[in-house]
Protein backbone atom coordinates (compact mmCIF):
# COMPACT_ATOMS: atom_id res chain seq x y z
CA UNK A 1 0.00 0.00 0.00
CA UNK A 2 1.27 3.04 -0.88
CA UNK A 3 -0.23 7.32 -0.68
CA UNK A 4 0.87 9.39 -3.47
CA UNK A 5 1.11 13.13 -2.52
CA UNK A 6 3.34 14.74 -4.80
CA UNK A 7 3.38 17.22 -7.47
CA UNK A 8 2.42 16.37 -11.04
CA UNK A 9 6.26 16.72 -11.96
CA UNK A 10 7.09 13.44 -9.60
CA UNK A 11 4.04 11.52 -10.30
CA UNK A 12 5.87 8.85 -12.91
CA UNK A 13 9.06 8.45 -10.21
CA UNK A 14 6.30 8.04 -7.26
CA UNK A 15 4.92 5.26 -9.73
CA UNK A 16 8.20 3.75 -10.29
CA UNK A 17 8.60 3.54 -6.37
CA UNK A 18 5.50 2.01 -5.78
CA UNK A 19 5.85 -0.72 -8.49
CA UNK A 20 9.57 -1.57 -7.54
CA UNK A 21 8.23 -1.82 -3.51
CA UNK A 22 5.38 -4.59 -4.63
CA UNK A 23 6.71 -5.62 -7.61
CA UNK A 24 8.02 -8.65 -5.92
CA UNK A 25 5.08 -8.79 -3.30
CA UNK A 26 2.11 -8.73 -5.79
CA UNK A 27 0.87 -10.40 -8.60
CA UNK A 28 1.11 -8.32 -11.61
CA UNK A 29 -2.98 -7.81 -11.98
CA UNK A 30 -2.16 -6.05 -8.67
CA UNK A 31 0.62 -3.52 -10.26
CA UNK A 32 -1.00 -3.12 -13.74
CA UNK A 33 -4.09 -1.92 -11.55
CA UNK A 34 -1.68 0.73 -9.71
CA UNK A 35 -0.14 1.44 -12.73
CA UNK A 36 -3.81 1.84 -14.65
CA UNK A 37 -4.96 4.25 -11.94
CA UNK A 38 -1.89 6.28 -11.71
CA UNK A 39 -1.56 6.81 -15.46
CA UNK A 40 -4.59 7.68 -16.15
CA UNK A 41 -4.79 10.11 -13.19
CA UNK A 42 -1.76 12.20 -14.28
CA UNK A 43 -2.94 11.93 -18.07
CA UNK A 44 -6.07 13.14 -16.78
CA UNK A 45 -4.78 15.74 -15.00
CA UNK A 46 -2.52 17.16 -17.91
CA UNK A 47 -5.46 17.32 -20.05
CA UNK A 48 -7.31 19.41 -17.93
CA UNK A 49 -4.86 21.45 -16.94
CA UNK A 50 -5.59 21.09 -12.82
CA UNK A 51 -2.03 19.64 -11.17
CA UNK A 52 -4.01 19.49 -7.89
CA UNK A 53 -5.79 16.61 -9.49
CA UNK A 54 -2.58 14.66 -8.90
CA UNK A 55 -1.94 15.36 -5.02
CA UNK A 56 -3.45 13.26 -1.99
CA UNK A 57 -4.17 10.10 -3.96
CA UNK A 58 -4.27 6.86 -2.23
CA UNK A 59 -3.04 3.80 -3.91
CA UNK A 60 -3.29 0.44 -3.08
CA UNK A 61 -2.20 -3.06 -5.06
CA UNK A 62 -4.20 -5.38 -2.92
CA UNK A 63 -6.45 -5.68 -0.44
CA UNK A 64 -5.23 -4.20 3.02
CA UNK A 65 -5.79 -4.42 6.86
CA UNK A 66 -3.62 -2.12 8.67
CA UNK A 67 -6.01 -2.04 11.28
CA UNK A 68 -6.35 -6.38 11.75
CA UNK A 69 -10.32 -6.25 10.60
CA UNK A 70 -11.95 -9.47 10.09
CA UNK A 71 -15.38 -8.19 8.33
CA UNK A 72 -18.32 -10.26 9.27
CA UNK A 73 -19.13 -11.18 5.85
CA UNK A 74 -17.73 -10.75 2.49
CA UNK A 75 -19.48 -7.55 1.47
CA UNK A 76 -18.92 -6.53 -2.05
CA UNK A 77 -16.65 -3.80 -0.67
CA UNK A 78 -15.38 -1.77 2.10
CA UNK A 79 -12.52 0.85 2.75
CA UNK A 80 -11.20 2.98 5.03
CA UNK A 81 -9.10 6.21 4.32
CA UNK A 82 -6.99 8.27 6.81
CA UNK A 83 -6.93 12.06 5.00
CA UNK A 84 -4.52 13.07 7.71
CA UNK A 85 -1.94 10.53 6.86
CA UNK A 86 -3.06 9.56 3.40
CA UNK A 87 -3.33 6.07 4.06
CA UNK A 88 -5.39 3.32 3.63
CA UNK A 89 -6.30 1.81 6.46
CA UNK A 90 -8.12 -0.99 5.14
CA UNK A 91 -9.13 -2.40 1.76
CA UNK A 92 -11.57 -4.90 0.45
CA UNK A 93 -12.48 -5.36 -3.36
CA UNK A 94 -11.27 -2.02 -3.57
CA UNK A 95 -11.06 -1.81 -7.38
CA UNK A 96 -14.54 -4.50 -8.11
CA UNK A 97 -17.19 -3.30 -9.92
CA UNK A 98 -20.48 -2.97 -7.79
CA UNK A 99 -23.88 -1.14 -7.84
CA UNK A 100 -24.07 1.67 -5.64
CA UNK A 101 -27.53 2.05 -5.21
CA UNK A 102 -28.26 5.75 -3.71
CA UNK A 103 -24.59 6.48 -2.82
CA UNK A 104 -25.02 7.50 -6.23
CA UNK A 105 -26.62 11.13 -4.92
CA UNK A 106 -23.43 12.29 -3.85
CA UNK A 107 -22.42 12.83 -7.68
CA UNK A 108 -25.79 14.17 -8.12
CA UNK A 109 -25.18 16.45 -4.97
CA UNK A 110 -21.51 17.38 -6.52
CA UNK A 111 -23.01 18.37 -10.26
CA UNK A 112 -25.84 20.70 -8.09
CA UNK A 113 -23.49 22.10 -6.02
CA UNK A 114 -20.94 23.13 -8.81
CA UNK A 115 -23.87 24.87 -11.10
CA UNK A 116 -26.25 26.37 -9.17
CA UNK A 117 -27.12 28.57 -6.77
CA UNK A 118 -28.62 27.03 -4.11
CA UNK A 119 -30.59 29.91 -3.09
CA UNK A 120 -32.19 30.19 -6.58
CA UNK A 121 -35.65 27.64 -6.77
CA UNK A 122 -37.27 25.46 -9.53
CA UNK A 123 -40.40 24.12 -10.51
CA UNK A 124 -40.91 20.31 -9.89
CA UNK A 125 -41.73 18.78 -13.48
CA UNK A 126 -44.30 16.19 -13.13
CA UNK A 127 -41.67 13.41 -14.75
CA UNK A 128 -39.18 14.06 -11.62
CA UNK A 129 -41.82 12.70 -9.37
CA UNK A 130 -43.10 9.55 -12.03
CA UNK A 131 -40.77 6.88 -9.91
CA UNK A 132 -41.53 3.20 -9.44
CA UNK A 133 -43.30 2.85 -6.04
CA UNK A 134 -40.40 1.40 -4.07
CA UNK A 135 -38.47 4.45 -4.59
CA UNK A 136 -37.62 6.55 -1.23
CA UNK A 137 -39.00 9.65 -1.89
CA UNK A 138 -38.54 13.16 0.13
CA UNK A 139 -42.24 14.27 -0.65
CA UNK A 140 -41.78 16.98 -3.39
CA UNK A 141 -45.03 16.98 -5.93
CA UNK A 142 -45.09 17.95 -9.83
CA UNK A 143 -45.82 22.16 -9.63
CA UNK A 144 -43.89 22.62 -6.46
CA UNK A 145 -41.82 25.50 -5.85
CA UNK A 146 -38.53 24.39 -4.01
CA UNK A 147 -35.37 25.29 -3.49
CA UNK A 148 -31.55 24.03 -4.73
CA UNK A 149 -30.99 23.78 -1.76
CA UNK A 150 -34.19 22.38 -0.04
CA UNK A 151 -33.60 20.08 -2.75
CA UNK A 152 -29.86 19.37 -1.45
CA UNK A 153 -31.16 18.11 1.89
CA UNK A 154 -34.01 16.28 0.04
CA UNK A 155 -31.32 14.61 -1.75
CA UNK A 156 -29.23 12.92 0.95
CA UNK A 157 -30.74 12.79 3.46
CA UNK A 158 -34.17 10.80 3.06
CA UNK A 159 -32.65 9.96 -0.15
CA UNK A 160 -35.31 11.07 -2.24
CA UNK A 161 -35.14 10.01 -6.05
CA UNK A 162 -37.99 12.53 -6.56
CA UNK A 163 -35.22 15.22 -5.50
CA UNK A 164 -32.58 13.51 -7.70
CA UNK A 165 -34.58 13.41 -10.68
CA UNK A 166 -35.44 16.80 -10.44
CA UNK A 167 -31.89 18.17 -9.65
CA UNK A 168 -31.23 16.27 -12.97
CA UNK A 169 -33.64 17.65 -15.37
CA UNK A 170 -33.00 21.09 -14.13
CA UNK A 171 -29.54 21.04 -14.24
CA UNK A 172 -28.88 18.50 -17.00
CA UNK A 173 -32.01 19.16 -19.09
CA UNK A 174 -32.83 15.69 -19.05
CA UNK A 175 -32.29 12.66 -17.21
CA UNK A 176 -29.79 11.15 -19.81
CA UNK A 177 -28.30 15.18 -20.39
CA UNK A 178 -27.96 14.68 -16.62
CA UNK A 179 -26.25 11.66 -16.24
CA UNK A 180 -23.85 12.51 -19.19
CA UNK A 181 -22.83 15.26 -16.86
CA UNK A 182 -22.10 12.62 -14.12
CA UNK A 183 -19.75 10.53 -16.60
CA UNK A 184 -18.03 13.26 -17.22
CA UNK A 185 -17.22 14.52 -14.08
CA UNK A 186 -16.26 11.15 -12.49
CA UNK A 187 -13.44 10.69 -15.27
CA UNK A 188 -12.23 14.85 -14.58
CA UNK A 189 -11.99 13.02 -10.90
CA UNK A 190 -10.48 9.70 -12.28
CA UNK A 191 -12.86 7.12 -11.38
CA UNK A 192 -12.64 5.94 -14.51
CA UNK A 193 -14.70 2.51 -13.55
CA UNK A 194 -17.84 4.28 -13.14
CA UNK A 195 -20.55 4.54 -15.13
CA UNK A 196 -23.84 6.53 -14.39
CA UNK A 197 -27.18 6.05 -16.20
CA UNK A 198 -29.13 7.82 -13.38
CA UNK A 199 -29.02 10.45 -11.11
CA UNK A 200 -30.68 8.51 -7.85
CA UNK A 201 -29.59 4.75 -8.19
CA UNK A 202 -32.40 2.90 -9.28
CA UNK A 203 -30.75 -0.48 -10.37
CA UNK A 204 -29.68 -0.56 -13.98
CA UNK A 205 -26.83 -3.32 -15.07
CA UNK A 206 -24.85 -0.44 -16.66
CA UNK A 207 -24.71 1.77 -13.34
CA UNK A 208 -21.57 1.07 -11.86
CA UNK A 209 -18.52 1.54 -10.04
CA UNK A 210 -16.05 0.66 -8.19
CA UNK A 211 -15.20 1.22 -4.01
CA UNK A 212 -12.22 2.83 -5.01
CA UNK A 213 -13.57 5.17 -6.87
CA UNK A 214 -16.37 6.28 -4.89
CA UNK A 215 -13.92 7.50 -2.59
CA UNK A 216 -12.45 9.74 -5.71
CA UNK A 217 -15.89 11.04 -5.94
CA UNK A 218 -16.26 11.11 -1.91
CA UNK A 219 -13.61 12.91 -1.38
CA UNK A 220 -13.81 15.79 -3.85
CA UNK A 221 -17.55 15.94 -2.46
CA UNK A 222 -16.29 16.94 1.21
CA UNK A 223 -14.44 19.39 0.05
CA UNK A 224 -17.44 21.88 -0.12
CA UNK A 225 -18.59 22.84 2.91
CA UNK A 226 -22.26 22.89 1.84
CA UNK A 227 -22.08 18.93 1.74
CA UNK A 228 -21.08 18.36 4.64
CA UNK A 229 -23.33 20.79 6.43
CA UNK A 230 -25.90 18.44 5.02
CA UNK A 231 -25.26 15.36 5.74
CA UNK A 232 -24.38 15.92 9.07
CA UNK A 233 -27.78 17.50 10.23
CA UNK A 234 -29.93 14.97 11.49
CA UNK A 235 -33.16 16.35 10.45
CA UNK A 236 -34.60 19.50 8.07
CA UNK A 237 -37.38 20.96 7.79
CA UNK A 238 -38.62 23.42 4.69
CA UNK A 239 -41.24 24.83 2.92
CA UNK A 240 -42.83 24.79 -0.73
CA UNK A 241 -45.29 26.56 -2.50
CA UNK A 242 -47.55 24.51 -4.29
CA UNK A 243 -48.96 24.78 -7.64
CA UNK A 244 -52.36 26.31 -6.41
CA UNK A 245 -49.98 29.24 -4.29
CA UNK A 246 -50.91 27.16 -0.75
CA UNK A 247 -47.58 26.44 1.18
CA UNK A 248 -46.67 23.26 2.56
CA UNK A 249 -44.07 21.81 5.22
CA UNK A 250 -41.68 18.75 4.12
CA UNK A 251 -39.31 17.25 7.21
CA UNK A 252 -36.51 15.04 6.15
CA UNK A 253 -34.68 12.66 8.44
CA UNK A 254 -30.97 11.67 7.91
CA UNK A 255 -31.05 7.94 6.63
CA UNK A 256 -27.61 7.74 8.65
CA UNK A 257 -28.58 5.37 11.52
CA UNK A 258 -25.40 6.87 13.53
CA UNK A 259 -26.88 10.37 13.23
CA UNK A 260 -30.51 9.11 14.07
CA UNK A 261 -29.45 7.49 17.21
CA UNK A 262 -30.65 3.91 15.80
CA UNK A 263 -26.74 2.75 15.87
CA UNK A 264 -24.00 3.89 18.58
CA UNK A 265 -20.78 4.94 17.21
CA UNK A 266 -17.34 3.70 18.42
CA UNK A 267 -15.96 5.80 20.98
CA UNK A 268 -12.93 6.30 18.82
CA UNK A 269 -14.62 8.74 16.20
CA UNK A 270 -17.48 11.74 15.87
CA UNK A 271 -19.71 10.65 12.84
CA UNK A 272 -20.01 13.61 10.49
CA UNK A 273 -22.19 11.97 8.00
CA UNK A 274 -22.51 10.07 4.73
CA UNK A 275 -25.05 8.61 2.09
CA UNK A 276 -26.88 5.43 2.80
CA UNK A 277 -28.19 3.06 -0.31
CA UNK A 278 -30.03 -0.22 -0.81
CA UNK A 279 -31.23 -1.41 -3.58
CA UNK A 280 -31.77 -5.59 -3.97
CA UNK A 281 -28.99 -6.07 -6.55
CA UNK A 282 -26.47 -3.62 -4.38
CA UNK A 283 -28.14 -5.07 -1.05
CA UNK A 284 -27.51 -2.40 1.69
CA UNK A 285 -24.47 0.45 1.53
CA UNK A 286 -22.87 3.16 3.19
CA UNK A 287 -20.10 6.09 2.82
CA UNK A 288 -19.33 8.19 5.53
CA UNK A 289 -16.92 11.08 6.90
CA UNK A 290 -15.76 10.70 10.19
CA UNK A 291 -13.26 12.57 12.53
CA UNK A 292 -11.36 11.50 15.22
CA UNK A 293 -12.57 12.45 18.75
CA UNK A 294 -9.77 15.24 18.94
CA UNK A 295 -11.68 16.33 15.59
CA UNK A 296 -7.33 16.10 14.23
CA UNK A 297 -7.95 13.13 11.83
CA UNK A 298 -10.98 12.89 9.28
CA UNK A 299 -11.54 9.76 7.77
CA UNK A 300 -13.32 8.45 4.53
CA UNK A 301 -14.92 4.44 5.41
CA UNK A 302 -17.58 2.85 3.45
CA UNK A 303 -19.38 -0.99 3.42
CA UNK A 304 -21.06 -1.56 0.42
CA UNK A 305 -22.91 -4.79 -0.70
CA UNK A 306 -24.05 -6.05 3.18
CA UNK A 307 -26.66 -8.52 3.44
CA UNK A 308 -28.69 -6.49 6.22
CA UNK A 309 -28.58 -3.05 7.35
CA UNK A 310 -27.14 -4.30 10.83
CA UNK A 311 -24.17 -5.94 8.50
CA UNK A 312 -23.39 -2.63 7.43
CA UNK A 313 -22.91 -0.67 10.76
CA UNK A 314 -21.57 -3.89 12.32
CA UNK A 315 -18.61 -3.83 10.24
CA UNK A 316 -18.39 0.30 10.06
CA UNK A 317 -18.24 0.25 13.34
CA UNK A 318 -15.40 -2.26 13.42
CA UNK A 319 -13.33 -0.82 11.45
CA UNK A 320 -12.94 2.44 13.69
CA UNK A 321 -13.12 0.02 16.84
CA UNK A 322 -9.31 -0.10 17.44
CA UNK A 323 -8.00 3.51 15.95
Amino acid sequence: MKCINKKISSLFITLLLVLATFGCASNKSETEIVSHYLTEHYNRAIEVNQPNLAKDLCVSTADVNEINYSLTEDVSGAALFDLEKQQVLFGHHLFDQVYPASTTKIMTALLLLENVDLNDTITVPAKAVDLPSYASLCGIKAGDEISYKDLLYGLLLPSGNDAAAAIAISVGGSIEGFADMMNEKAQDLMATHTHFVNPHGLHDNEHYTTPYDLYLIFNACIKNSDFVDCISTPSYECEVTQANGEKRSLSFENSNYYLKGTKTPPETIVVEGGKTGTTTEAKNCLIMLAKSKDAKTPYISMVLGASSRDEVYENMSGMYQDL
